[in-house]
């Protein structure tokens, strides 16, 4: 199931999960909660950081982008599963958005473009990704529970 391109120098596989470029990069298993995704960005971007042109080769060679394509439904259904807890009431449309925004933050492009166009590093590109996670996460609950979640207002005396 692996694929090795002599032009490119990229190995692929046909199963996302336990994949050898996966293993290569050190990347995290899969969440099974909101909090497990968002506390794996900081390993997913050290991932990403530290064999660089080999990410950055994939995210600009058509079979790279072949391969990423290939998997991103297989992504989508693990975020879904990690996010399940927030995802019951929302409506389907709004469901998409939340998986497609979170995919897109927390992928090899939402690195490199945090780096390139934000000049950050890849740290504080993990470190933006974590917090714009949570807030997509928190704004995706019913609004009760984020009013339930905020400090009580303090009586004046």
């Amino acid at each position: 199931h692996t694929r090795f391109d002599i032009v490119t120098g990229v190995q692929t596989c046909a199963l996302p999960i336990n994949c050898p470029i996966n293993d290569r990069l050190g990347m995290p298993p899969p969440p099974s909660s909101p909090d497990e995704l968002i506390a794996g960005i900081t390993r997913i971007f050290a991932a990403f950081a530290a064999d660089a042109p080999l990410i950055r080769t994939m995210l600009h060679d058509p079979q790279g982008r072949a391969t990423r394509l290939a998997h991103s439904e297989a992504r989508r259904k693990r975020l879904r599963s990690a996010l399940e807890p927030v995802l019951v009431p929302l409506a389907a449309a709004e469901l998409k958005r939340l998986i497609a925004a979170i995919q897109a933050l927390i992928s090899a492009a939402g690195w490199e473009t945090m780096q390139d166009y934000g000049q950050l590093t890849s740290q504080e590109a993990a470190e933006t990704a974590q917090w714009a996670v949570a807030a997509l996460i928190a704004a995706a609950h019913p609004a009760r529970d984020r009013a339930s979640a905020r400090p009580a207002k303090r009586k004046k005396a």
